[in-house]
């Protein structure tokens, strides 16, 4: 047993390691940034505060600048589609138009009437 307790490779066995142990002393913390400036805790309460605002606004312009970008893209989108639907209702219009004389023509009991349809038709 007594083997165990000399065994070199156990450090409490050694009669220096409990010198060292008991007359350990910390190494002294540095502290953060905040600590070494010794402000107070009002102080350090207003500089969170202004800390998150300033990332919030941060974070509300970049929002309202993606925001412009995206708009400005639907914008592009919107108007190349919208070109195209009001083409697309014009021809329907014209289409209806011409259907409804073509039908008045068909109706039409006089040759007056027939020759102002189909001036309107051409």
């Amino acid at each position: 047993m007594q083997e165990i307790f000399s065994n070199p490779f156990f450090a409490w066995s050694s009669p220096e390691w409990k010198k060292n142990f008991y007359s350990y002393k910390p190494l002294k913390n540095p502290g953060s940034v905040l600590d070494r400036l010794k402000l107070t805790f009002g102080v350090r309460l207003i500089l969170g505060f202004c800390v998150t605002i300033f990332f919030r606004v941060t974070i509300g312009i970049i929002g309202i600048v993606a925001m412009k970008k995206m708009n400005d893209k639907l914008n592009a989108v919107v108007s190349f589609n919208v070109a195209k639907i009001d083409y697309a209702s014009a021809m329907t219009v014209a289409v209806a138009r011409s259907e409804a004389e073509m039908l008045n023509l068909f109706l039409s009991a006089s040759v007056a009437e027939q020759k102002k349809i189909t001036d309107k038709l051409k």
